[in-house]
């Protein structure tokens, strides 16, 4: 009996985990608008400058997506981690193939 209870707690602890994973959008979430004193053609050059600054920064990808690809590289990692781990105390404890 003692083995299901640990069971069920390490699942309830990594679906209580998994909770806390979020995605970001993948697009920018700020409107902005010219300033008073501005020509809304001068407004438009600045901003084309500042999206072609911004995207030669982060290499042409977006930044809701390279944060999404960091995400999902580290679940692998940690996927990786705990199965190594899981086979590691399961063979310590005598009960490899379980």
């Amino acid at each position: 009996m003692k083995s299901a209870a640990a069971i069920v707690s390490i699942a309830a602890l990594g679906l209580s985990l998994g909770g806390c994973a979020s995605t970001r959008p993948a697009g920018p979430t700020l409107a902005v608008m010219p300033g008073q004193a501005k020509s809304y053609d001068a407004f438009q050059r600045d901003e084309a400058f500042c999206q072609s600054q911004a995207q030669r920064a982060v290499g042409y990808e977006s930044p809701g997506a390279a944060a999404n690809d960091q995400a999902v590289a580290g679940a692998a990692v940690g996927t990786a981690l705990g199965a190594v781990a899981g086979a590691a105390i399961g063979a310590a404890s005598g009960n490899a193939g379980r």
